[in-house]
């Protein structure tokens, strides 16, 4: 059964594969410490988050695959990749609150767009 029908459109929006790690696993730079190995085999990270002093009740679990893994599951499944994006604060955000400068320091998201073909 399909659930997208053709033409479609899948929005995928991930933590960055190349980028993250789990806080426990970050020097108190920040600096996500994994090794090139691990990238491209698969990680997965088991956190909990804290936001605004509340922290999730339960843990969150993301699987992480290189971007080639990435690419290679959405165009087997019959979609083709039509954006790659990697949302970040504006240069404003910068500027405005310096918690972007602190908690930012490398690209944490990955936004990609698909499209299924036909019609």
């Amino acid at each position: 059964m399909r659930v997208l029908t053709r033409p479609g459109r899948l929005l995928l929006l991930s933590m960055h594969p190349c980028f993250y790690a789990a806080r426990v696993a970050r020097t108190p730079a920040g600096d996500a410490s994994f090794s090139v190995d691990a990238y491209f085999g698969t990680r997965t990270v088991e956190q909990r988050f804290n936001v605004a002093g509340t922290l999730s009740p339960a843990p969150s679990i993301q699987t992480f695959h290189s971007l080639e893994t990435h690419v290679a599951m959405i165009t087997s499944a019959g979609f083709t990749l039509t954006t790659l994006r990697e949302p970040h604060p504006t240069p404003e955000q910068f500027c405005e609150n310096p918690w972007w400068t602190e908690n930012f320091t490398r690209p944490l998201f990955l936004l990609l767009e698909c499209g299924l073909p036909g019609g």
